[in-house]
């Protein structure tokens, strides 16, 4: 059988504990940047340079080469295109264009 005394064991060894102030202090919170712009660009190429190993400066010469890349491309499939439309009956496009260039 349970004792009635030990059910009150808990309840006899807890304290309560009330805290007052003398005075009530107003909390003000102010948010801040904690970062720039220039900052955050300072950032991510100092991490990139030690990460993967490039700087700013070659992921834009990267950029620079995927560009001139496309735009190669695309001059050729005009020239391609422009050559098929000027090509005499009998003549393939492939003579024409070499004729061309």
């Amino acid at each position: 059988m349970v004792r009635l005394r030990a059910l009150d064991l808990i309840g006899r060894n807890f304290v309560k504990l009330y805290i007052n102030f003398d005075k009530t202090y107003p909390y003000m919170m102010i948010e801040q940047r904690a970062m720039t712009g220039d900052n955050l660009l300072s950032q991510l190429g100092g991490m990139l340079s030690l990460w993967l190993g490039i700087t700013i400066m070659t992921a834009v010469e990267f950029i620079e080469l995927l560009y001139a890349i496309v735009r190669r491309w695309l001059q050729r499939r005009e020239v391609r295109g422009a050559a098929k439309d000027e090509s005499p009956k009998g003549v393939d496009a492939q003579n024409a264009l070499s004729t061309r260039l």
